[in-house]
């Protein structure tokens, strides 16, 4: 069958396939070449594809539950997710959900190697169909002009650059073209199926880019209804409107079970803070300048992720749209005019990138939005740009003539925009030509676009030119890459240690892999995962630990009360020499070797929870410092709140108590300045890594620390960099990193506080060193030496250690390794608060000897609940919070479905 264009769909889907394939080979086959894979080696490492490999035995663990142990509870609690963390809602921005992921189900972990490769050619794949069936509408396009869209859309800078970072950002790329085409199905012909599968579709694919499509298909709709030559009354378009709330209503209720848990802990994401982060009236000159170039040509790196990275085709075809002159649809000449001018606003301003990131920092991660439009006008100036008159031809090339200029004079100097430029040129010069047919003349230009495209490509990954495959890992075999991944610290741990998967251990230490623990299931300090547990991060910053960012966190700084109150057993150095070893906690001993690995156990960590006699309130704790909140934590455990029928006797502990610290704050001089102006409460770096030393006399047998309070920075650059070192009396140095991020930053996480950890020494340090590596103005209100003395806590952790959690077991699944079942008996000898060194989630509950608890947030970000002197059997419960609740919505939204389309067939006879 065939259209008015005079092709068939086949026609169209066969042509672009090949178009596609053989621009994929030549974009990407670098990689090739540079014998590399598509994996980056930061985040898709780290986070993307690990995340992947453990959907697929999630899944598997699923079908064994269900038909081998013939139980319905679904095990999604993963001790490998940082300290412990819910799949489900963690793993939802990576894996979760999405569709084209379900097939790891059935493919053994290694060949996530293969398939996730598979994936990120395969998702521009299907966004050039998704767009090529938006094309396919009442504008009747030729099959050259459709092509030359669709594979303008398909390597857009935002799958040439960040969609090779993070494969899930080309999934709204798909979904976009799939809303339009729904809303505008409904209005031309009243069928909702289209739209409300493209809700369920978005919706469940990510929900971070969910909001973001939200967003533009509510604007798209109004404007549409608004300026639709098929809708004439005002009441009419009402209606539309209502309609598209419900029929937008029921997509969301069908896709709940993905998307309501993921709701309820984004709710609790540190990230999420509305209002945290600083938003500036306009962007800093040099993004304008990056701007210009990057709307024809790929950009490496842009600035608040302002991905265009488009051809050529992108200024001709905006121009094109105020030239062009549609007497028959004004209504789409004037949506296009309104979508265009509003785009190109948000692009200029930071508030729209702040809005559209949900409030949560400025960021323009929606600019495939603004690839879609680009694509489109790029579509109908290859059909119809002949159509222009010789004037407006003429200006148009005087418009390419000046933005040429700009972008030499003012925007990207790089060599690698020429020919874009001499594209550019030649486009014109085509256009000008009037005696060129119709027919070659959109070949023409597609053959440009092709040869712009792979342009980009060379721009992008040639070893001469950007490079980008070097930044990825070894091209290797499935099972290499099996070994990559798993031959870590814990393989190290797993080799070496006591204890079985059932029983409960976690583990911190030096160089560790981020995310490396999520394929064992092993609890650890380290974690870097989108969606973090507010608690978590809310104990690091009451202790003022130095970390990357609230959701990007290696340890708990090489501390001995930390990591004793949280149950951290084992250190791991991946270099266990003697200048890795001056970062070994206190009371943690040699354990084991493997290879290069050095494993060391604290020697009186409790194993799974611990008891105190004693509580603190929440407004007690804030009220001490974060020296002192780490000791106070040896004798009390914090409540924030008590639960119903509690009838235990806690005494309240007296934080003021001075028996309770042994802290000393040490006096000191600030000598061998380099670059360094010292003022009362600030520093000023007149240079980029000036220095000063800070020389005291110290106290042997301490943890020494420098603290940093309300630490605040003014430099250019909106992250900075503080180098804290000190030279051991082995001459040996200890070098710790404050990560400062300021409120201009996307990874900005509010702290200011810092109480770094120059680690534990048998004799006195005498100084600390400190590196500003960038220019700028370092103001505090308090900066302090304290030396901890660690005589007394091995008597303290020991006692902790006495009434601790045994015969524990995790209930793993056999094939996932997650839980939803944690059992234990604890002793106590009075009544007392039991500590549990699982993070605080409202999907827990607590049963002591049976009876059902609501478990209470203990120390900031643990599970907490009171128990009577005696010994008690405990059993630990977890369900996703919001999944049963989403089931019974989703329910409620197919019925919904069927009633409407049921409706519709009525109305339609």
């Amino acid at each position: 069958m065939k259209n008015t264009a005079g092709h068939s769909k086949k026609a169209v889907f066969f042509s672009f396939t090949i178009l596609y394939i053989i621009t994929a080979l030549l974009v990407w086959g670098w990689f090739y070449y540079s014998k590399k894979s598509m994996i980056n080696a930061t985040d898709a490492f780290e986070q993307h594809i690990n995340a992947l490999s453990k959907y697929g035995r999630f899944l598997r663990g699923v079908a064994h539950r269900i038909f081998s142990e013939h139980k319905f509870d679904i095990q999604s609690y993963d001790l490998g997710i940082g300290y412990g963390a819910d799949f489900l809602t963690s793993m939802q921005y990576y894996a979760v959900g999405d569709p084209l992921n379900l097939p790891m189900a059935f493919l053994p972990s290694k060949y996530v190697y293969y398939y996730f490769q598979f994936l990120i050619l395969l998702r521009p794949y299907l966004a050039g169909l998704s767009f090529l069936l938006l094309v396919s509408g009442k504008e009747r396009f030729t099959l050259v002009s459709k092509l030359t869209g669709a594979i303008s859309y398909s390597f857009c800078g935002i799958v040439m650059f960040i969609g090779m970072w993070n494969p899930q950002f080309v999934q709204p790329m798909i979904c976009l073209p799939l809303l339009v085409y729904g809303v505008r199905t409904f209005i031309s012909k009243r069928k909702s199926l289209p739209f409300i599968l493209a809700v369920v579709l978005s919706a469940v694919s990510n929900f971070y880019f969910f909001y973001m499509l939200v967003l533009m298909t509510l604007v798209y709709g109004l404007i549409y209804i608004f300026t639709s030559d098929e809708v004439k009354t005002l009441s009419v378009k009402f209606q539309l409107i209502g309609r598209f709330m419900c029929m937008g209503i029921i997509g969301t209720l069908i896709s709940m079970p993905i998307l309501l848990p993921v709701i309820l802990a984004f709710l609790s994401n540190p990230r999420a803070g509305l209002g945290s982060h600083g938003v500036p009236l306009i962007y800093k000159a040099e993004y304008y300048k990056e701007l210009i170039g990057s709307l024809i040509a790929y950009r490496y790196f842009p600035s608040y992720d302002t991905v265009i990275g488009f051809t050529f085709i992108a200024l001709p075809a905006l121009v094109f749209l105020i030239f062009k002159r549609e007497e028959d649809e004004k209504g789409t000449l004037l949506r296009q005019r309104i979508l265009a001018l509003l785009m190109t606003l948000m692009l200029l301003f930071p508030v729209a990138g702040y809005v559209m990131t949900g409030f949560s920092y400025t960021i323009n991660r929606w600019s495939f939005a603004y690839c879609l439009l680009l694509s489109y006008l790029a579509t109908e100036l290859t059909e119809n740009g002949d159509k222009l008159s010789m004037v407006k031809q003429i200006i148009l090339g005087v418009i390419c003539i000046l933005y040429s200029a700009a972008v030499l004079i003012f925007g990207d100097t790089s060599k690698l925009i020429y020919p874009q430029l001499v594209f550019l040129g030649v486009f014109w010069i085509i256009i000008l030509i009037k005696k060129i047919p119709a027919s070659v003349r959109r070949a023409a230009i597609l053959l440009l676009v092709f040869l712009a495209v792979v342009q980009n490509g060379y721009a992008a990954n040639a070893p001469q030119a950007g490079n980008l495959p070097s930044g990825y890992v070894d091209k290797m075999s499935p099972e290499e890459y099996d070994k990559l991944v798993m031959n870590t610290e814990l393989r190290a741990l797993t080799e070496t240690v006591p204890e079985g998967y059932e029983q409960y251990y976690s583990y911190t230490g030096r160089n560790l892999t981020f995310n490396a623990s999520l394929p064992y299931s092993i609890p650890s300090t380290q974690f870097y995962w989108s969606l973090a547990n507010g608690s978590v991060s809310d104990f690091l910053q009451s202790m003022a630990i130095n970390e990357m960012a609230n959701f990007q966190f290696f340890g708990l700084d090489d501390r001995a009360i930390p990591l004793t109150l949280s149950g951290v057993k084992y250190y791991s150095l991946r270099y266990n020499n003697e200048q890795e070893q001056s970062y070994v906690p206190y009371d943690y001993a040699p354990f084991s070797e493997w290879y290069n690995f050095g494993i060391y156990a604290g020697n009186n960590v409790p194993a799974f929870g611990y008891t105190q006699d004693q509580v603190i309130s929440r407004d007690d704790y804030d009220a001490l410092s974060p020296i002192k909140r780490q000791q106070a934590l040896l004798y009390g455990a914090v409540r924030e709140s008590e639960s119903k029928n509690d009838d235990s006797e806690l005494t309240k502990m007296n934080v003021q108590d001075p028996t309770y610290y042994s802290d000393v704050e040490v006096p000191y001089e600030i000598t061998d300045t380099d670059g360094v102006k010292v003022k009362d409460g600030y520093f000023k770096a007149k240079k980029d890594n000036a220095e000063c030393t800070l020389t005291f006399e110290g106290v042997p047998g301490c943890e020494t620390y420098l603290y940093f309070e309300n630490l605040q920075c003014e430099s250019k650059y909106d992250a900075v960099n503080i180098i804290v070192s000190t030279d051991t009396p082995e001459n040996r140095q200890v070098t710790k990193t404050i990560f400062y991020k300021t409120p201009l930053s996307q990874f900005y996480s509010g702290w200011h506080n810092y109480l770094v950890n120059m680690c534990y020494s048998d004799e006195a340090r005498t100084r600390i060193k400190i590196t500003f590596t960038a220019k700028g103005k370092y103001s505090f209100d308090a900066l302090k030496v304290i030396c901890q003395p660690m005589n007394g806590f091995t008597e303290n952790a020991a006692g902790l250690s006495e009434e601790t959690m045994t015969d524990n077991n995790l209930h793993r699944n056999a094939l996932s390794l997650m839980t939803n079942e944690i059992t234990g008996t604890i002793s106590a000898g009075q009544d007392s608060y039991l500590v549990l060194n699982i993070p605080y989630d409202k999907g827990w509950r607590i049963y002591v000897d049976g009876e059902k608890r609501t478990p209470e947030k203990a120390n900031i970000m643990f599970l907490g609940t009171p128990i009577s002197a005696g010994t008690h059997s405990i059993e630990l419960r977890y369900h996703t919070p919001g999944l049963t609740m989403g089931i019974l919505m989703a329910i409620a939204g197919i019925i919904a479905l069927i009633i409407l389309l049921v409706t519709e067939k009525k109305n339609a006879v």
